[in-house]
């Protein structure tokens, strides 16, 4: 059975370098050595690789109709139903399982039971808040997100409860905001075919401009402010993310601009966020960075690992780009329109 089956396309690239970044700053402020992250690091990817699988093939499984109302693709409707539910057991038990084998942390088994029910109470009927209202917003963000990032917490911390509880509430907040950001463009992405198949959208529900307003003007500054509270408390070498921050925003909008000038929003508009982009593939990076000379030089053995996997894609993206960024037609032409980018 080949991986496409499970979506993979939408999460290797996305949630699992990110949930990797996440593990590394985690890592960082529990001081764990190379020789301690390595056999933890590779359990942790593999487990979470097998949630991710299991938690959109389950949703596939009881999207087929609609799916296929809207012409869209969707691989669990290659199976038959009895397959469909083999397959699910096959993914469940080592997904949720495994992690009682790996670690006695009661902390991390109690929310793999709470990721495991809101993933069936947002999927399966007779519940399926996927289409009841604001529900489906609130159960996304905790279980593609908020929980999986306790759990990392918990996970490689070295204490059954984990004592800094401000850092992982803040961190928490963060992560919902995050994921609140994510479904939200990804229902203005989905809003016509949604409308069609009749999934609860709340772009059809509020308006696309409405959800653009709470998108632009509350979550994400709030987001924003958040995350660099936290890097600015709890990693050196601050200076280094906000220029890197910078410079990778600036870059996006010269890559991005057009003959027409360039709305700033662009890069917070669409399902596949350029901003995203900065959490997947710079952030753990710079993180990377930061332990290799901070805690143990072994370190930059796992840069090279990672960046070879991950962000090479990046790299890749940008390249199937007419970029020109080096012409100064490109940056006379950004000057000229920053006024009107920035309305």
């Amino acid at each position: 059975m080949k991986i496409e089956s499970f979506r993979h396309d939408e999460w290797w690239h996305s949630k699992i370098p990110f949930l990797i970044g996440i593990a590394y700053f985690c890592i960082y402020i529990n001081n764990t050595t190379f020789y301690q992250t390595v056999p933890l690091l590779l359990w942790y990817i593999l487990l979470v690789v097998l949630l991710a699988s299991f938690g959109y093939f389950l949703n596939d499984c009881f999207d087929v109709k609609e799916d296929a109302l809207v012409d869209k693709t969707n691989f669990a409707s290659k199976f038959s139903p009895k397959i469909r539910i083999l397959i699910l057991i096959g993914l469940f038990i080592p997904a949720y399982f495994s992690w009682f084998y790996i670690t006695d942390n009661h902390t991390v088994h109690l929310f793999l039971c709470i990721h495991a029910a809101l993933l069936f109470l947002y999927s399966v009927p007779p519940f399926r808040v996927k289409n009841k209202g604001n529900w489906a917003l609130l159960i996304d963000s905790a279980y593609s997100l908020v929980i999986p990032i306790v759990v990392t917490f918990f996970y490689f911390s070295k204490s059954q409860v984990d004592p800094n509880y401000p850092l992982i509430t803040e961190i928490a907040i963060w992560a919902f905001l995050l994921g609140l950001r994510n479904i939200i463009q990804h229902h203005i992405v989905d809003s016509n075919k949604d409308k069609i198949s009749g999934t609860y959208n709340i772009c059809n529900t509020i308006g696309i401009d409405k959800s653009k307003f709470i998108l632009y003007y509350i979550v994400l500054p709030t987001e924003l402010v958040l995350f660099l509270h936290v890097i600015f408390f709890n990693l050196d070498f601050f200076a280094l993310f906000i220029l890197s921050l910078i410079f990778f925003v600036l870059f996006e909008i010269v890559v991005n601009l057009g003959k027409q000038g360039f709305k700033i929003v662009k890069i917070f508009g669409s399902g596949f966020s350029s901003f995203n982009s900065y959490y997947e593939y710079v952030m753990p990076s710079l993180i990377l960075t930061v332990l290799t000379f901070q805690i143990d030089f072994k370190f930059l053995f796992l840069i090279v690992f990672h960046n070879t996997v991950f962000f090479n894609k990046l790299i890749f993206s940008y390249l199937k780009k007419d970029l020109n960024i080096f012409k100064p037609s490109k940056w006379k032409r950004l000057y000229k329109n920053l006024g009107n980018n920035l309305k």
